[in-house]
């Protein structure tokens, strides 16, 4: 179900980027779409009583995108824009490989949103990229924002004795488990490691797009 998503969701988002006018409409659709599905995953938690503040706060790293992919296709916010090619999209498809979705009475329609909330978040950056935004390719920032960002997860994982970016407890089946047998303290080292990693890996992948493969997309006016 997820591919055929991505794969009709990434066409549009192809097609939308072609126009300006065609692109607003789709930045919206996509900022429509990403408060439905995480609405519609709420409703069904709590119709089986699970919407507590273990699941309720948009704090895992693709809640969070869901949310902050809005401003950025609504009033494209660089900085937004960086850390969701370098960060938020790839492990958004991670999240679509290796999905780990919540138990509910209607589990095809939890499925759908949950699927529908990843594939928007990698179709949210691929708007602006097709248009011809400018991309930072300095993955310092955004490995920075991310430490930060984990920081304040983990406080508040300690407060409430949540599980939030899946610091405490790896979900099953998912590569997280695997590396989380070595203990904490190297579940922890060995996520930064791979982030180092991943975020160098993106930007020298994203620097060698050539600017006239991107301008093939969008006319020169729909560019910023």
């Amino acid at each position: 179900m997820q591919w055929i998503q991505l794969l009709a969701c990434g066409l549009l988002t192809l097609w939308a980027a072609q126009k300006p006018q065609r692109a607003r409409t789709w930045a919206w659709g996509i900022s429509a779409g990403l408060l439905l599905s995480m609405g519609m995953q709420m409703v069904l938690l709590g119709e089986v009583g699970k919407l507590t503040v273990n699941t309720a706060a948009p704090l895992h790293l693709c809640s969070m995108m869901g949310l902050l992919s809005i401003p950025m296709v609504l009033l494209r916010r660089r900085w937004l824009y960086s850390f969701s090619m370098l960060l938020g999209m790839p492990c958004a498809l991670l999240a679509l490989l290796f999905p780990a979705i919540a138990a509910c009475q209607r589990p095809a329609l939890m499925a759908f949103a949950f699927y529908q909330l990843h594939v928007l978040i990698v179709c949210a950056p691929l708007l602006l990229l097709f248009q011809g935004f400018p991309l930072s390719l300095n993955p310092r920032p955004v490995f920075l924002a991310a430490n930060g960002y984990m920081v304040v997860v983990s406080l508040f994982n300690r407060l409430f004795h949540t599980n939030y970016l899946f610091l405490r407890l790896a979900p099953p089946g998912t590569p997280l488990e695997w590396i989380s047998v070595h203990g904490a303290l190297g579940y922890v080292l060995s996520l930064e490691m791979i982030a180092i990693l991943a975020l160098t890996f993106l930007s020298a992948l994203y620097a060698l797009i050539p600017a006239r493969a991107l301008s093939s997309f969008s006319s020169p006016g729909q560019r910023s």
